[in-house]
């Protein structure tokens, strides 16, 4: 890929032609650059495709931002630090968004923690450009400002889901949640990183597969997790799933599951099938 010079529209000659060719022939998985391609074109010469690792830190707590990343194929999740045992998942970043909203609202940092709960590709663009570019550009500042709308919706009700909702309910949630932001029926996930994930401990999570399972929604292998039926999966995760994604298709005009490969025969992306920061005997009890 060629390299990118700090300040936009100083490329002549060849270079510049090879680069606004690259631009133009690019063609997007995320949802927010492929559905905003008319008003990026003043960040689109400096996104850089990048494959993000396992458990990558993308924001550290209370460090200014270097980077923002718009995923195409990876998963990140943004967790409250509690302690040094504890991490709490606040929201799920697929290709439906991107990183580093603080950046939109004015500010240059979060406190929370940001990693890429799942490897795969993403667009990564400096912190400063965006927030030059948002400073000027009002189409982008609207379009990324009502996505962060949505993202805001998205952790209020994982709030409400966690404080009320049953474990098998929040699973159900969150892996209508993962789905939605993958190709395919099926990846590979441990019962404890789910456990993390919807802040529960990791026996309640067995319990609630079983559940799932029982009434035909998912099928669980070892570490693969199978969509059978995702009205039941729906049904199951009651009212604590489609609020945030039926304002994200109001807000940004388009529902971003349906730029979504649904079923493949393509090995089964991976979550967290290592160490999570999730310790068992330190979780608070599961709502009843």
């Amino acid at each position: 890929m060629l390299e990118l010079e700090a300040k936009p529209y100083f490329h002549v000659g060849t270079e510049r032609r090879q680069l606004e060719r690259a631009v133009v022939e690019r063609e997007y998985r995320n949802v927010l650059l492929k559905t905003g391609r008319d008003c990026i074109s003043c960040i689109e010469p400096h996104l850089e495709r990048v494959e993000l690792k396992k458990l990558q830190m993308l924001a550290h707590p209370g460090e200014p931002l270097a980077h923002v990343y718009f995923p195409e194929e990876s998963l990140a999740s943004v967790a409250s630090h509690i302690d040094e045992k504890r991490d709490v998942e606040l929201g799920l970043i697929g290709r439906e968004g991107m990183t580093g909203e603080a950046i939109v609202l004015g500010d240059d940092r979060s406190p929370f923690a940001i990693r890429a709960q799942m490897a795969g590709l993403a667009w990564r663009l400096d912190a400063p450009l965006l927030k030059a570019a948002v400073e000027e550009n009002s189409q982008l500042r609207s379009l990324l400002l009502r996505y962060v709308r949505a993202q805001q919706l998205q952790v209020a009700s994982t709030a409400a889901s966690n404080v009320r909702g049953r474990t098998y309910e929040r699973l159900a949630r969150w892996l209508l949640m993962g789905f939605d932001r993958i190709d395919g029926d099926c990846f590979r996930c441990t019962h404890d990183a789910l456990a993390y994930m919807v802040a529960s401990r990791r026996p309640s999570v067995t319990d609630a597969f079983h559940l799932l399972e029982e009434k035909g929604a998912i099928r669980s292998l070892r570490n693969v997790v199978v969509i059978r039926d995702l009205e039941k999966l729906q049904d199951i995760a009651g009212s604590s799933y489609g609020l945030a994604e039926r304002e994200y298709a109001r807000l940004l005009g388009t529902d971003f599951r349906d730029h979504n490969k649904r079923y493949t025969n393509e090995v089964p992306p991976e979550l967290f099938t290592e160490d999570v920061p999730h310790d068992e005997g330190e979780q608070p009890p599961a709502p009843a």
